[in-house]
């Protein structure tokens, strides 16, 4: 089978803004996208690290639209974490999106194994936690417990800093070149600058 990173043409249009039904091109960073998907691929822990707004989250989108033919990716699970701060908040929000029950849990790590238990019944499982920059400490712990508990589970991560826990790979990315964002204005209908 063909590789859908490969098939990715620079130019195109994948994401819709839910709040101004404006549709953004996606260009420049088809490259980048592979070598995640190539990361993920053969680590259990990768973060797409950069600053506000340079587009860890589109790049982590088109990493899951590649992610979902892959054999290693049976199921996709994705958990914005913008608004969590602490690690009861961050396994609230992973419990909510997985449809755990962690209410009978009388601890984070109680919590977090409970958390483990359906990420490694369904082997091969990608589980993406964005925005994790306001919990970073609390998301490096839960990271690591959830790798070491659940066997079948790649963990992918948005941040604008690294975890800085063991088996972390970090896949950082930089702004458009000059090329790419004039390809990107053009694409979107924006004027040059």
């Amino acid at each position: 089978p063909k590789d859908p990173v490969a098939t990715t043409t620079p130019h195109r249009v994948t994401r819709v803004s839910s709040a101004t039904g404006v549709v953004w091109p996606f260009v420049g960073r088809t490259e980048l996208v592979g070598k995640v998907v190539d990361e993920v691929r053969s680590r259990r822990m990768v973060t797409v690290r950069g600053p506000a707004g340079i587009g860890k989250t589109r790049v982590i989108d088109e990493v899951c639209n590649a992610a979902r033919s892959e054999p290693w990716c049976r199921r996709l699970r994705r958990v914005d974490l913008r608004w969590a701060a602490s690690a009861a908040e961050v396994v609230r929000d992973i419990a909510r999106v997985l449809h755990c029950d962690v209410s009978e849990c009388e601890t984070t790590d109680e919590a977090v194994l409970a958390l483990a238990g359906p990420l490694s019944e369904r082997d091969a499982s990608l589980l993406v936690l964005d925005h994790v920059d306001g919990a970073l400490a609390p998301v490096g712990s839960i990271a690591k417990r959830l790798v070491r508990a659940a066997p079948g589970l790649t963990l992918l991560l948005g941040s604008r800093e690294p975890l800085r826990v063991v088996r972390e790979r970090v896949v950082p990315i930089g702004p458009l070149d000059e090329a790419d964002l004039t390809a990107w204005r053009e694409a979107a209908g924006l004027p040059h600058v």
